[in-house]
């Protein structure tokens, strides 16, 4: 197994302002932006041992359009800060109230 050095803490694209993509056509073509992206939602940088791993819960309900402007702009966030991270999202399918109370 090779063994690679450590992420950087500040990668050279992460500096400066962010700019926000609000139109995003489909996650299909989410997924061809980021082909890095493993299937189930995961990414880890290929050339360096990465500093923190993280998991980002995303509840989601009846929001198609907002749940692909999301997916598509932390992918571009999280891949370029060169972080091992996972996107889950959890679909309620009730009316069961969560995170709110009820």
């Amino acid at each position: 197994m090779r063994q690679f050095l450590i992420c950087f803490a500040l990668s050279i694209v992460s500096v400066g302002y962010i700019g926000i993509t609000r139109n995003v056509s489909s996650l299909e073509a989410v997924e061809a932006e980021f082909p890095d992206v493993r299937m189930g939602g995961s990414f880890q940088p290929k050339d360096c041992t990465p500093r923190h791993r993280v998991a980002i819960l995303v509840p989601y309900r009846n929001r198609a359009e907002n749940l692909k402007v999301l997916i598509y702009n932390l992918n571009r966030v999280l891949a370029n800060q060169q972080i091992d991270y996972g996107v889950f999202v959890i679909e309620q399918v009730s009316c069961i109230c969560y995170f709110v109370a009820c």
